[in-house]
């Protein structure tokens, strides 16, 4: 190097500190700035993505409450409507059997008339008449799912479907025990219409 070249680069000076700064960047902080600005950006999507989920679930957990109540109601409205039917033909099923509660004693008189006919004239063309008008009422009263009470000589006297004219001695029956019939009796289902009223033993 001449001596006049090093006289000029003393003249010109060590490069600025400046300009040293800004060229000479540290490497690693900016790495770190990058990540903290991906993450924010990241995180953003990822949080309103489980805000959303959240209020999925909410809306089907109010969808299934409402279904429920939905389904019972309509449960209820079906038991409402059957119990509804039920008492209706219950009803008319009652106001049936009080209409044929009046017919009961002509019944029970037209059977009493046949008992006392005597065997000699029972093929009478008018008696077969009223054998016929009585088989006619036995199978209307029937048709309404109303039977003759249970009552037959020896069997056990029950107040619940039974009436007691009498309380006799009697030698072939044992106390409590039904002598005969008087009257039949009829019941709907397990509902009486009538008691059979009887003679029983003492």
């Amino acid at each position: 190097m001449t001596k006049a070249q090093t006289l000029e680069n003393e003249a010109e000076g060590p490069p600025p500190k400046g300009d040293e700064g800004e060229t000479g960047a540290d490497p690693a902080s900016d790495v770190v700035q990058d990540e903290i600005e991906a993450e924010a950006s990241e995180g953003e999507p990822v949080d309103e993505l489980a805000a959303l989920q959240q209020q999925l679930d909410e809306a089907q957990a109010q969808a299934d409450e409402y279904l429920d109540d939905l389904r019972r109601e309509r449960a209820a409205f079906q038991n409402y409507k059957k119990r509804q039917e039920s008492e209706r033909v219950e009803s008319r099923r009652m106001a049936q059997a009080s209409l044929l509660t009046q017919v009961f004693p002509i019944l029970d008189d037209m059977e009493r008339a046949l008992d006392a006919i005597p065997d000699d004239q029972s093929d009478q063309p008018w008696i077969e008449g009223m054998v016929f008008i009585r088989r006619k009422l036995q199978k209307t009263i029937k048709g309404l799912g109303i039977n003759p009470v249970e009552a037959e000589p020896g069997q056990s006297f029950d107040p619940f479907i039974h009436e007691a004219v009498t309380y006799e001695e009697h030698q072939d029956h044992q106390e409590g025990e039904i002598i005969s019939v008087v009257q039949k009796g009829y019941k709907q289902g397990e509902r009486v219409l009538r008691p059979a009223q009887v003679r029983v033993a003492r």
